[in-house]
């Protein structure tokens, strides 16, 4: 089945980097680029004007979107742009689970301060709301980039064995069959306390809870997992705030995208501000796939 693929643009670099990324990627996959038109006042024959303001501001909507996917003309997938009209925090993850899409593909925009700010309103909007995988590109496009980004060579997992780790790393195995993969257990005072870990990969085996579930034993799953995926798998263990070691290994290892499952709100709080997700993209610069 043809895998179905959103990228939201807005016209900045990391937009159009996402859009060349879709194309890398998944290039038997449909891709549809989408534009969401902000709220601006003056704009419709309704409210007694001329509404050739809203003619031009589509017009001139439209004729970005198609520059932006000129390169996709000679792909095997199709690639369509739609114009949309609303709040883009709202409209962007409304328009995505409308539509059913199976990935989403998408730039960062935020500025500074905390990790909401720097990951952005619309891709943390998009990353809580959205049922499927959001791949977030913060890199921007520089004269040197290649008009393709290379497909993934290392691929780090952060794992604690919990559901949506264990779905990360599956995701990882299944869109990079050609990368190396590495999970990484990091290890803090909450999640020894309080960790849950099932030996194995299905409902057939035994728990075992509280401290004695160590990194050892969680790798334990990423292994099995692997296994049945026919793949090798590197494992590591860090102790500390987990995304300040995530960040770090991706530095040091020349990790060149994450995969991680995507956490309840307040699962790390207390640990964290904010969801391991996206505390890990508002630190690293190499793209980041978030799973449901």
């Amino acid at each position: 089945m043809t895998t179905r693929v959103a990228v939201p643009f807005d016209g900045s670099d990391q937009s159009r980097l996402a859009i060349a990324y879709a194309f890398e990627q998944f290039p038997d996959g449909d891709v549809t680029v989408f534009h969401v038109v902000q709220p601006f006042p003056d704009h419709t024959k309704a409210g007694g004007h001329d509404g050739r303001r809203h003619a031009r501001v589509f017009e001139d909507r439209r004729r970005l979107l198609a520059e932006a996917v000129a390169a996709g003309t000679d792909r095997p997938g199709d690639v369509q742009t739609v114009l949309l009209y609303g709040r883009p925090r709202d409209e962007v993850p409304r328009y995505i689970v409308a539509q059913g899409f199976d990935e989403v593909v998408m730039g960062s925009r935020g500025l500074s301060g905390t990790a909401t700010r720097l990951l952005g309103s619309v891709s943390c909007a998009v990353i809580r709301r959205t049922p499927v995988p959001v791949t977030v590109l913060r890199a921007a496009l520089t004269e040197d980039d290649p008009v393709r980004p290379p497909r993934p060579r290392r691929v780090l997992v952060p794992f604690d064995g919990s559901p949506r780790a264990r779905d990360a790393l599956r995701y990882a195995f299944t869109r990079f069959p050609g990368a190396d993969v590495t999970a990484v257990f990091v290890a803090t005072t909450e999640t020894a306390a309080n960790r849950v870990v099932t030996l194995g990969d299905g409902g057939d085996a035994t728990d075992r809870t509280g401290p004695d579930a160590d990194g050892e034993q969680v790798l334990v799953v990423a292994q099995r997992i692997a296994a049945r995926h026919d793949r090798s798998l590197s494992v590591a263990t860090e102790c500390g705030d987990p995304a300040a070691c995530l960040a770090t290994w991706v530095r040091d290892n020349d990790v060149d995208h994450v995969v991680v499952g995507r956490s309840p709100v307040s699962r790390f709080r207390g640990v964290l501000k904010g969801p391991l997700a996206e505390t890990v993209l508002s630190r690293v610069s190499v793209p980041v796939t978030v799973v449901p």
